[in-house]
């Protein structure tokens, strides 16, 4: 086995000459090149010397594209999720593949990489989408690496730009209570019990939207939902009912007694709705579907979510920030990491100690505390539009001083949110109807 240094365009590399079995010729085979002659030379002794014991690897002659789908096509669909796979496809096809998909994966350069990055950064992307593409790239690269298509990953030697510490964009109370009472009085009434379930529970959207009536539990005393699938839709238009996120995010959760009100609402109108149409609403059913007996898009939930918050003049926040909302009111209000980490469904206590503090309590109080947060609502300058009326001693729950009033007036709302829009019925309420 024979190995030399060759020099083009500045660089050093490592050439060496290997005897193929089948015919008796010696073919040249070029490494990847190096900034100095010394990293080349020990490159090329380290080649010789797998060579000669059989265990050199080749690089491939694919080019960044091609290693690309075939990540995608063989190797990502047995690991990920499916809409995570969508996710690194857009990510791989928008930042790598249109810059350099032709360039040979063999002769890829870290500065490829840190140079997309950087322009990324430039061009109003944050670094966190900038760090999630090199981490993305990585795992392509070192699976050509695993398969031996390459002899390294060029991505071991890239820098990503520093995490950011991220701060998450939250509502206070009152900003709460006023966004519910929007939610409530606008064209969008119909996703109030799904934007209520959400901000008062701190569930995620695909959780919420996964939700069906078997996860509630209607105990009196201690009423509870279990969280057990999420919902996602993806760009094929494709839907997909997957488990939890992680382990821990399939959880028992306390909910408010006020949602617990507003859910029976609901039911009671979707089973008249159910009887006007010759059947009988089962425990399978989603909770929080269309007027035809579809899920919505999650996508447009986003965008309906959007509309309200702008229309209502409210501080702008993402959808899935009503759940850093929950949790950073419950640790204002006393609960403890253990609580709201729980509650929340993170994979750990130390994603939530992250960003939140530590304080006491117990398991109840977080969903006492919901219904604590928003009978303060009154003193801010909605006057309390969520929170209003005294719970009747008829619901069967017994209420504590610290809170005499909960959310009867979602009961009292719901006689504007469920009329009719049409005389078809009156058994058809107009929340169903989704523009």
């Amino acid at each position: 086995m024979r190995g030399h240094i060759a020099v083009k365009n500045a660089r050093y590399y490592p050439v060496i000459s290997i005897k193929d079995p089948a015919t008796g010729k010696w073919k040249r085979k070029w490494l990847p090149g190096h900034k100095t002659k010394r990293e080349a030379e020990k490159a090329c002794a380290e080649a010789v010397t797998q060579a000669n014991n059989g265990w050199l690897t080749l690089p491939s002659r694919e080019t960044v594209d091609e290693l690309c789908q075939a990540y995608l096509t063989i190797t990502a669909p047995l690991r990920v999720r499916p809409v995570t796979l969508q996710s690194y496809r857009q990510m791989l096809k928008n930042h790598l593949i249109s810059k350099i998909g032709a360039k040979p994966a063999a002769a890829l350069t870290p500065d490829d990489l840190n140079s997309i990055m950087v322009s990324m950064v430039k061009t109003g992307r944050s670094a966190t989408t900038a760090r999630y593409l090199h981490r993305v790239v990585h795992r392509v690269l070192d699976d050509a690496v695993r398969k031996g298509k390459l002899t390294r990953n060029v991505a071991d030697l890239a820098d990503p730009p520093r995490a950011q510490p991220y701060e998450a964009k939250t509502w206070n109370e009152a900003d709460l209570d006023h966004f519910l009472t929007a939610v409530a009085s606008s064209e969008y009434a119909s996703y109030f019990a799904l934007m209520a379930t959400t901000a008062l529970t701190g569930g995620r959207r695909g959780e919420g939207l996964g939700t069906k009536w078997g996860d509630v539990d209607w105990n009196k005393d201690r009423p509870k939902l279990h969280i057990r699938r999420t919902v996602y839709k993806l760009d094929n238009g494709e839907w997909q009912i997957m488990p939890t996120k992680t382990k821990r995010s399939n959880r028992i959760i306390d909910i408010p007694f006020s949602l617990m009100l507003l859910l029976r609402r609901l039911k009671e109108q979707q089973e008249a709705n159910a009887e006007w149409a010759g059947r009988q609403l089962s425990e399978d059913d989603f909770v929080f579907l269309r007027a035809d007996g579809t899920l919505p898009d999650p996508r447009y939930v986003s965008k309906v979510f959007r509309r309200i918050v702008e229309q209502a003049g409210l501080p702008l926040i993402r959808l899935h920030d009503l759940r850093h909302t929950c949790a950073t009111l419950l640790r204002k209000h006393g609960r403890s990491i253990e609580e709201i980490s729980q509650a929340l469904g993170h994979a750990s206590e130390v994603v939530t100690a992250t960003v939140y503090n530590h304080w006491k309590g117990n398991s109840r109080a977080v969903a006492d505390t919901m219904d604590s947060i928003l009978e303060e609502a009154e003193k801010n300058r909605n006057r309390g539009a969520f929170v209003r009326n005294t719970l009747e001693e008829g619901e069967g729950v017994e209420c504590r001083p610290y809170r005499s009033r909960t959310c009867d007036t979602l009961i009292k709302r719901l006689g504007v949110i469920f009329r009719p829009r049409n005389p078809i019925s009156n058994l058809i309420p107009a929340a169903l109807f989704v523009e």
